[in-house]
């Protein structure tokens, strides 16, 4: 059996990966609510969730070189299983130390993800459709969280106690994983891939799967070299600003709209979805955004600097979200914000494809993962801090609204040109 453009195909079950991924993690911030029950308030759940954000950041790179060292195939599939057991073993828990305890296994697993789609993303996809692939399967994260929202709080919830939701998700993770053993193998091994789509794929990416590994001046690629280049720094200072303003909106979404704009369980079904709607346009946009600018003669270069900058200015609109009372504008607010952040992650997600050897892209990712992560810690126990003292979010929305105004200087004075690392600048 011949399947054409088979790597469309895989770039969607990448696309459910994440997806599965983003149900399993929000999944216990959708029962927030039920946490008071057991008496974890504000301040644990903030705790919980700095947690997960600690593990989570120091995962990327363990999880990274693991993909790296065991393949794609092998790596996410060992990954999807870890976290897929955790996110059901979340149904025993009766503590926070035991859901914080959880929550780190949960991390651990899904870190590896994005590691894990970039380096699929660079055997599959030519140069010129990787921030596309990237954007349309990275958007499984919006379409996760869509799902969580209207699966979890208007269905779940309803047929089951909350408890038993957590094996529910957890469940579709396995199923995810069969279709992954049964689809996945690198364009070289694939026996249902068309001999012109293994030519196209070959050619464009540089021949073989080991022909990427001499970026650094003809010699064998080492991992410590990925240091002395300033696109490594610059992908790592972007994600300490912006992955923490993404972990922002998807954590404490729902105790805004429940705790301070007053909207009842499970009808904030509906609003959560609205920025997760955006999130997603955000991420396939941005992805053919940029590849329709390299089509049109623009170097990589200057499409993704154009269109992770354009998309950092757009998300300063978060400032306008404390002025107004109205759940549904703030619902649209943040979903032009999340469109943005979205937009602007396809491209900078892309560029360790396209500039690391093949090797060190999963690592490549994960070292930027870490470095976001860290972050992302910080932010989790700040917030929950202040929200447990005040019971208020708008300081925070207005501080998310400023970074990445900041993120837009990175790119701008560090980045530099989006090439293969060691070539002459």
């Amino acid at each position: 059996m011949k399947i054409k453009n088979l790597r469309y195909y895989i770039g969607f079950l990448l696309m459910l990966g994440i997806a599965i991924n983003y149900l399993d993690r929000m999944a216990l911030p959708l029962v927030k609510e039920k946490l008071t029950q057991i008496g974890i308030d504000d301040k644990a759940f903030g705790d919980i969730m700095a947690i997960q954000s600690l593990v989570y950041a120091l995962s990327f790179i363990p999880t990274g070189m693991l993909v790296d060292r065991f393949g794609t195939r092998r790596g996410y599939s060992f990954l999807i299983l870890w976290w897929s057991i955790a996110a059901a073993l979340h149904a025993f828990a009766r503590t926070k130390f035991q859901f914080a305890t959880l929550r780190g296994f949960l991390a651990f697993g899904e870190a590896g993800a994005w590691p894990a789609g970039t380096r699929a993303t660079a055997e599959w996809f030519p140069p010129h459709e990787r921030s596309t692939a990237v954007g349309f399967w990275n958007a499984g994260s919006s379409i996760g969280s869509i799902i969580a929202s209207f699966l979890i709080l208007n269905v779940l919830l309803r047929i089951m106690d909350w408890r038993w939701m957590f094996i529910a998700t957890a469940s579709l993770g396995l199923l995810w994983l069969l279709a992954w053993l049964v689809i996945y193998r690198k364009p070289s091994e694939h026996p249902w891939i068309t001999d012109s789509e293994r030519e196209y794929i070959g050619k464009q990416v540089g021949g073989s799967e080991g022909a990427v590994e001499e970026h650094w001046d003809g010699a064998p690629a080492k991992f410590r070299e990925l240091f002395r280049h300033r696109q490594t720094w610059a992908i790592c200072l972007y994600r300490v600003l912006m992955d923490q303003t993404w972990w922002f909106y998807v954590t404490w979404m729902p105790g805004y709209f429940q705790e301070q704009l007053k909207v009842p369980g499970v009808g904030k079904g509906g609003l959560y979805a609205i920025p997760f709607m955006f999130a997603f346009v955000g991420g396939v946009f941005g992805g053919w955004l940029a590849a329709q600018l390299i089509k049109r003669g623009w170097s990589t270069t200057r499409a993704r600097k154009t269109v992770i900058c354009v998309s950092c200015a757009m998300m300063s609109v978060g400032f306008l979200i404390p002025q107004f009372n109205s759940a549904y504008t703030a619902s649209v607010l943040i979903g032009i914000a999340v469109f943005a952040y979205t937009a602007a992650s396809s491209n900078l997600l892309t560029i360790p494809a396209d500039v690391a050897p093949r090797r060190f892209v999963a690592t490549l990712n994960g070292i930027s993962g870490l470095a976001g992560g860290i972050c992302g810690v910080v932010m989790n126990l700040k917030v929950g801090a202040w929200i447990k003292e005040y019971k208020l979010y708008d300081q925070a929305f207005m501080a998310e609204a400023f970074v990445p105004l900041i993120a837009i200087v990175v790119i701008l004075t560090v980045l530099g040109r989006v090439r293969p690392l060691g070539m002459a600048e």
